[in-house]
């Protein structure tokens, strides 16, 4: 497996542990969107709320994420809230200016919650990740280190208040 799918099992799984209010949590979660599947990275449920984690390692597809994850809210008609949380690596978003796409991936939660207001309460929060560089440049990393990094995250996350 990858450092990307190691840390996301990992990182659901200590969701799993220490969050057991959430009757659901599963990583990746496939919904539908009308006949169109779609997948988020990690997914937690609740009665009447649900957390939606999407963690950004590389530059891939910030906006779709959001874009994705707003169109499927203002679809699902039985939820209150939903609440999505990109987590970014540091390194590869925010040197020393924030990249546009972390930028314009703000801009958008935001204007989903205007988007969504009458219908659900929606909230979207960015987090930046410190993983360390070699996790993406070596073959295979120790699940040990992995599981440290997934544990630390679902702290941060935690400190959100979202949860």
């Amino acid at each position: 497996m990858s450092f990307a799918s190691d840390f996301q099992n990992l990182l659901a799984s200590e969701f799993r542990r220490r969050f057991k209010a959430y009757l659901l949590v599963e990583s990746p979660k496939e919904v539908y969107i009308g006949d169109q599947r779609i997948a988020f990275d990690i997914y937690l449920e609740r009665p009447n709320k649900i957390v939606i984690i999407e963690v950004e390692l590389r530059r891939e597809a910030p906006l779709h994420n959001v874009a994705k994850t707003l169109l499927w809210a203002s679809k699902n008609t039985g939820i209150k809230y939903i609440n999505l949380i990109q987590a970014f690596d540091r390194v590869s978003y925010y040197s020393n200016v924030p990249s546009l796409n972390l930028q314009l991936a703000s801009f958008l939660g935001e204007l989903g919650k205007l988007f969504l207001k009458d219908k659900r309460n929606f909230t979207y929060q960015q987090l930046l990740l410190d993983i360390p560089q070699e996790f993406y440049s070596r073959s295979t990393q120790p699940l040990s280190k992995i599981k440290s990094l997934a544990i630390n995250t679902c702290d941060q996350i935690g400190l959100l208040g979202v949860l």
